[in-house]
């Protein structure tokens, strides 16, 4: 029996430093029945002359060149020529193991769904694995296809994200993802992936929610390049508006159109602390802790991120704990003027009575006192770490 033809779409815009590991990760695939489609999208860093190697040594690899025209529309090209019957993504600057797509197409044929879904790992200073948040298992009922978009944005928690919004760690099918594709504006630049899905998912009628991780997504810690935009809030309203006009005639309008709410907040801030570039003047925190059994201490704040400057700002505001030393790994790209941060070494030559740990997810904070408790002699009971709270709720 043959296996389906599997497309593989690339988006390729000057990732001549990541290219090669990207497509070779592809190229090694133990699901064999692949076609990969290189959309260079107008690089001019080297990265094209990457692609057409690979296009030159393996005929299951083709490349397209364009002039610079985005993402969205990289992606739609791809989908345009594309001639497998499922299709996935894998962007530039990341790359997969090998058994990703025999995975994917292995539930794919067992269960003749039109979407699988899968997981991915963070790669930054630390590793983390990201899944849904949903259970797994087939959906196709329609009171599956209900929940399953009804819990998108948010799951039956509030707190996590139902179903990861980026493409590329799914299969699609084809003939359904072709004319998804159109309906996703050519100009949107931030949060095209959660767009699509959503409307696919509205399309599609079948579905299967796996847990298994292989796609390594490259985070670029500390580059402006990939997270300034000055035009970030008119893409994030061009976001909110094509959403609700999708959410607006649902069954659960009412649900979904609160939640869509909740997100716009949360980018929002986002976008005022850290994507349009501001001077850093004005701050809007986002998570708050419980300052209660913390009261006149002298307190180390670990972590800078954004958990670490919403602690910072509070702290300041108190009067009942002193902060005494603000460590973080990557003290050197997040101190600025105003706010000193230090190396973690430093705790060792600091009094103190309590370490606060400011990070939002509990496996990273693990790693964090293990290190601290082996590498610095601290005792753990001389740690705090408690999953942060939000300010800005769901109102449900």
């Amino acid at each position: 029996m043959n296996k389906p033809l599997v497309s593989i779409i690339v988006p390729v815009y000057n990732n001549y430093n990541y290219i090669d590991k990207c497509l070779s990760s592809i190229s090694k695939q133990r699901y064999k029945n692949i076609e990969v489609i290189m959309v260079d999208d107008g690089s001019t860093d080297g990265s094209a002359d990457v692609c057409d190697c690979y296009a030159g040594a393996d005929q299951r690899f083709r490349v397209i060149h364009q002039k610079n025209q985005g993402r969205v529309l990289a992606r739609a090209r791809g989908v345009k020529e594309a001639k497998g019957e499922y299709i996935g993504f894998v962007d530039g600057d990341d790359w997969i193991e090998d058994g990703m797509y025999e995975y994917l197409m292995g539930i794919a044929l067992k269960y003749d769904v039109d979407m699988v879904t899968s997981g991915y790992i963070e790669e930054g200073d630390t590793c983390r694995i990201v899944e849904d948040s949903l259970i797994e298992k087939e959906y196709r009922s329609a009171e599956e296809k209900e929940y399953i978009v009804t819990n998108f944005l948010f799951s039956d928690d509030k707190q996590k994200t139902g179903m990861i919004y980026a493409l590329w760690t799914k299969i699609y099918r084809s003939n359904i993802l072709k004319i998804v594709m159109n309906k996703v504006p050519a100009t949107m630049c931030i949060g095209e992936d959660c767009l699509l899905n959503i409307v696919y998912i509205l399309e599609a009628n079948s579905y299967y929610i796996g847990k298994k991780t292989y796609y390594h997504y490259r985070l670029h810690c500390g580059n402006t390049v990939y997270s300034m935009r000055e035009d970030y809030l008119s893409h994030v309203n061009m976001l909110f508006k094509e959403l609700k006009a999708v959410f607006t005639n649902l069954k659960n309008s009412k649900v979904l159109l609160k939640q869509l709410d909740r997100m716009i907040v949360l980018m929002t801030i986002d976008g005022l602390n850290k994507k349009l570039g501001l001077s850093g003047s004005v701050y809007m925190p986002l998570y708050m802790f419980d300052i209660k059994g913390l009261e006149g201490k002298r307190l180390v704040l670990y972590g800078a991120g954004a958990v670490g400057k919403d602690y910072f700002f509070q702290i300041q505001k108190q009067t009942s704990m002193k902060l005494v030393l603000w460590v973080d790994q990557k003290y050197q790209e997040l101190s600025t003027d105003n706010h000193r941060v230090s190396d973690v070494a430093m705790i060792s030559n600091t009094e103190f009575d309590q370490i606060l740990v400011a990070v939002k997810h509990e496996s990273l904070a693990k790693k964090i006192i293990d290190d601290l408790s082996e590498n610095y002699s601290v005792p753990r009971n001389c740690i705090t770490w408690k999953q942060p709270k939000e300010i800005y709720i769901l109102d449900t």
